[in-house]
């Protein structure tokens, strides 16, 4: 036998050696080598890190998915498998992490060139806030509807206060506001008109002492009220 094909024969048997092993690796031993690739990466090139960090991000949070559904990585054990089997801080594992899941919102395409940003940078973007969805127009009748649900919630039986006080929270809800909030803007645009004379303000000084007074009674209460008052009103004449 030749020293060329000795040298052949120890490359295939070591090639072969490799594809054995390749097949016999636990899942998260080659997921902690491919961790400490992608590290390697970051730590040797400085244009492309960012990309890097993604890698090592995904396959850590790939990691810690397989431990998790295996047994292998028991709840809050992650840092200490991160320690024990990968070459970077827990403190760059975290970022790797961020990383990967702020490309799903911010991919390649929001930098003119991705090479030039840092990983920092990449964590520092702000979400762009959502828009406020378009409130309709508060009409006239809109107001007139609300104050109406209002006089009910708050002059009607106990179950008819409670009905109405829940229409008008729904119907608030159309143009982002609560049911208080709603009230207001009725009074201000449909605003009740104040009492001119001294008859108008009796009257309205005791509606609102018997609001104050029979609010929380029921309709059968009421009925019960009103026909004593009548039948006394009977017994003057």
């Amino acid at each position: 036998m030749t020293h060329t094909t000795a040298s052949l024969d120890t490359i295939n048997a070591s090639l072969e050696h490799l594809k054995t092993t390749a097949l016999t690796v636990p899942p998260l031993t080659a997921l902690a080598w491919e961790i400490n690739d992608a590290h390697q990466e970051v730590q040797d090139h400085a244009k492309g890190m960012l990309l890097a960090a993604k890698r090592a991000g995904e396959k850590l949070l790939e990691a810690k998915e397989e431990g998790k559904r295996t047994g292998e990585i028991p709840h809050g054990q992650f840092q200490a498998w991160i320690e024990a089997h990968c070459r970077c801080s827990y403190t760059s594992a975290l970022r790797y992490m961020q990383v990967a899941k702020r490309f799903q919102k911010h991919p390649a395409g929001c930098f003119s060139d991705l090479a030039d940003v840092s990983i920092r940078q990449f964590l520092d973007i702000k979400d762009k806030p959502k828009p406020t969805p378009a409130t309709q127009p508060f009409t006239q009748a809109d107001a007139e509807y609300a104050q109406k649900l209002h006089a009910m919630s708050t002059r009607g039986t106990e179950h008819e206060a409670a009905v109405a006080q829940t229409k008008l929270d729904t119907f608030a809800k159309q143009f982002g506001m609560t049911g208080e909030q709603v009230v207001e803007k009725a009074e201000q645009v449909n605003p009740t008109p104040e009492p001119t004379t001294p008859h108008e303000r009796g009257m309205n000084a005791l509606i609102n002492e018997l609001e104050r007074k029979f609010s929380k009674f029921t309709r059968k209460q009421l009925l019960a009220v009103i026909a004593d008052l009548i039948t006394k009103l009977g017994e003057t004449k």
